[in-house]
């Protein structure tokens, strides 16, 4: 039970990581639009961890 839980905090950390780098892509793409494509991936990524790792 602790191993779960402790692999659903660092998950959700890294959820927050990828979506951190992914808005700070977006502000920085205004300046530099070759950095919006990594943005995207960046908040898909964060996107998909969350929506695989929510509890039903």
């Amino acid at each position: 039970m602790l191993q779960a839980f402790l692999m659903q905090r660092a998950l959700s950390l890294v959820c927050a990581l990828l979506g951190g780098f992914g808005v700070f892509c977006v502000i920085y793409s205004f300046s530099e639009p070759q950095v919006a494509a990594q943005a995207l991936i960046l908040l898909g990524a964060a996107l998909a961890v969350s929506y695989f790792t929510q509890k039903r």
